[in-house]
């Protein structure tokens, strides 16, 4: 499995979910084709998700030697800042307050063949093998079973038996009470 180069951009001026909208459209894409088609994407946050798929672009060649033309975007996040919170002053002595949001963006590229491998894809895998396992152990368990319980047999024949308790318990019938 390959590597995830990342870039982070943080404290982005601009609502997560604003940022989102943009970020959606180039999940999964080649990168140099995510780069054009932001150009001509008509968001205010096209800009900011450009600059980081750039950076990550950057660093993916600089640092780990990945060829700039085969990476694929293969994970985005947008991830909610600190709000900045304002308020303006309104009538009969009330404050309204204004938040002001803001976000980090995570750009992760990868060559083509470094994709994630889902729990359930793994858990699928090794199940198979489990089963096998599991049978050969049980017939093990089986026979070993039947020859403990014929060993215990007469074990427990020889115990001796419990010895009854023979005293009687007391009944609320035999205090009388008085008025």
């Amino acid at each position: 499995m390959s590597t995830i180069v990342y870039a982070k951009t943080k404290y982005v001026r601009r609502s997560a979910r604003k940022i989102r909208l943009v970020a959606d459209m180039i999940r999964g894409k080649n990168a140099q084709e995510a780069l054009a088609m932001l150009q001509f994407v008509n968001k205010g946050a096209a800009d900011e998700v450009t600059k980081t798929l750039a950076s990550a672009m950057a660093n993916a060649v600089h640092n780990n030697d990945m060829d700039k033309d085969t990476l694929v975007v293969s994970e985005v996040f947008i991830n909610e800042a600190p709000t900045f919170r304002r308020g303006r002053a309104v009538s009969k002595g009330r404050y309204h307050k204004i938040l002001k949001r803001n976000s980090h963006i995570i750009i992760g590229v990868s060559e083509p063949g470094a994709k994630k491998e889902d729990k359930k894809s793994v858990k699928a895998k090794a199940a198979p093998a489990a089963k096998k396992e599991t049978k050969a152990t049980a017939k093990k368990k089986e026979t070993d079973k039947t020859a403990v319980k014929t060993e215990k047999k007469p074990a427990k024949a020889a115990a001796k038996p419990k010895a009854k308790s023979t005293g009687k318990k007391t009944s609320s019938t035999s205090k009388k009470s008085t008025k």
